[in-house]
């Protein structure tokens, strides 16, 4: 009855849950390269046309058009290849930063923090950077050396009034830049709402007033069985003694640690025929009075007593409503015999049955659960042991107290990664949280350089304006009227922007649903709140 499964290595991708928020972000730095690119290129526009004198003085002089092309390219790549130089040391400078984000007992993403700049993405950065020169510089050069120099030399001297076919380009790069923030935004906005939204998600336990600490015990000093039991146990006794715990517990493992034991499992003969047959279901190692200091409701049967925590107690078990439901639909689970899940294949009792609580992540579907008693697994109650402590005010000012607990029983006994459980849960959505921060960054630096670009065509457009400006304030124009025209001009040109970028971060909402799970179509009210604000900084 044994069989194998054979797959290629790379076909498993044990971060399937981090990829397609990397894969977001990746597009968020796409868009941001976008952006400047469309920035660069309208100043060096603006920049161009400041230098028409110059460049129709070096066309008199004999240089052809590819001799202006190249020029214009090589100070458009001088400057791309100074700002790769300043990127990749505000890259390096960031790594630790990001990898802060990683919570520093994860067990499962513990390479993040490994993570350097090596020369394959040196590479890749320095190409990307030149091709963004590239592409900043390629339209101004054309435009520029395209123009009808010998035209100007003729008309040097003479102010006009601003052509608006010279500003088209730019006027088109600007919208462009406010639509590509407007999707950043929307995007981050999103992100973030799911981040708050896992954050408030009910877990099945209460989560406040919760305190969490590992005790794992040196293999040198304590043997698995009865001493490391008797050492727990008088460890939770001292722990539930102390001022102001309300109730004390201990497990082989906690929710969102990114840990569990699963055990094999096979399902009654009479349970349905989708339940399926030699299945894994999640075990967790528990103490008496676990449910209590978790928060976790009994719904039917009784909660594990003294008795059932003795090493040679009875073998029982309790079940969470998943299970119950799963294999023994429309029963009462209470009295029925498991096998093959107590030492020695002995038949284990349901003496209970618990509400669903979250095991591995935030939003994730509920398994079937099986809790045992902790010290009829001796291998267990050596290391993984995790107490958590109910208290009646702030779980942090009482650590110090447990941990003297402890050290009153053996004062060179480690005690570690003492936090609240609601630090556990947050802990666990890092990936969401390095997600929504990275992207709320990438959203900001997007915002900016559209500021940047607005106010870049606006500037350009009232200095090549002055003299129609004067004309219409002498003509009794008033400086509300000059600025209202200016505002106007600019605001069109947002609005435009905005109506490009809302329906272009609709069919983004429907792609970061299919790559991030959790994502939902953002209100009416986030896009309206986003337009305000680019509108309010445009």
């Amino acid at each position: 009855g044994w069989g194998v499964s054979v797959k290629p290595l790379q076909t498993r991708r044990p971060n399937d849950s981090l990829r397609g928020a990397l894969m977001a972000l990746l597009g968020a730095v796409g868009f941001v390269l976008i952006i400047v690119c469309a920035n660069v290129a309208g100043m060096l526009l603006a920049r161009g046309a400041a230098r028409q004198g110059e460049m129709a003085i070096r066309a008199a002089l004999g240089a052809g058009r590819s001799r202006l092309i190249r020029q214009l390219m090589a100070e458009s790549m001088m400057l791309a290849g100074l700002a790769c130089v300043a990127g990749i040391g505000v890259a390096a400078s960031s790594l630790d930063g990001i990898a802060m984000l990683v919570p520093q007992y994860s067990m499962v993403e513990r390479g993040v923090r490994d993570i350097t700049l090596n020369l394959s993405v040196l590479g890749f950065c320095v190409a990307v950077s030149m091709l963004a020169g590239i592409l900043a510089g390629v339209l101004p050069a054309l435009r520029i050396s395209g123009r009808n120099l010998n035209e100007w030399l003729v008309k040097c001297g003479r102010v006009s009034g601003m052509n608006s076919q010279k500003t088209a380009l730019q006027r088109s790069l600007v919208v462009a830049e406010i639509a590509l923030t407007m999707v950043l935004l929307v995007g981050a906005g999103l992100m973030v709402q799911r981040f708050s939204g896992l954050l408030a998600k009910p877990t099945g336990f209460a989560p406040d007033h919760l305190l969490t600490l590992r005790v794992p015990l040196a293999r040198y000093k304590y043997t698995p069985g009865p001493q490391s039991v008797d050492f727990y146990r008088e460890v939770l006794d001292r722990i539930k003694a102390i001022p102001g715990v309300k109730a004390a517990a201990m497990a082989n493992n906690l929710p969102f640690t990114g840990f569990h034991v699963s055990i094999n499992f096979t399902p009654p003969k009479d349970s349905p025929p989708d339940a399926g047959k030699g299945v894994y279901v999640a075990a967790r190692t528990i103490s008496a009075g676990y449910f209590q200091a978790m928060g976790i409701p009994l719904v039917s049967g009784r909660e594990f007593t003294q008795e059932d925590s003795e090493v040679n107690g009875p073998c029982v078990r309790i079940v969470n409503e998943t299970m119950a439901r799963r294999y023994w639909p429309g029963r009462n689970v209470v009295g029925i015999q498991l096998d093959g899940v107590c030492p020695k294949n002995a038949a284990a009792t349901i003496v209970g049955v618990v509400g669903d609580s979250e095991q591995d992540s935030v939003g994730a579907i509920v398994n079937p659960e099986i809790y045992e008693p902790y010290s009829q697994h001796p291998a267990f109650a050596s290391f993984l042991i995790t107490f958590v402590v109910r208290t009646s005010s702030d779980p942090l000012k009482i650590a110090p107290a447990v941990r003297r607990a402890v050290w009153s029983i053996d004062k060179d006994q480690a005690v570690t990664q003492v936090c609240t459980m609601k630090s556990v849960i947050s802990d666990s959505l890092w990936r969401e949280r390095m997600s929504s921060s990275l992207l709320g960054i990438f959203a900001a630096m997007a915002l900016g350089l559209s500021a940047i670009g607005v106010f870049g065509v606006l500037s350009y457009s009232v200095t090549q304006r002055t003299n129609e400006i004067g004309i219409r304030m002498a003509l009794g124009g008033t400086r509300r009227d000059i600025l209202l025209m200016i505002v106007r001009e600019g605001m069109r040109l947002t609005l435009l922007g905005l109506a490009i970028g809302i329906a272009a971060a609709f069919g983004l909402t429907r792609l970061l649903r299919g790559m991030v799970f959790g994502i939902h179509s953002g209100s009416s009210l986030t896009y309206v709140a986003l337009s305000l604000l680019l509108a309010a900084i445009a």
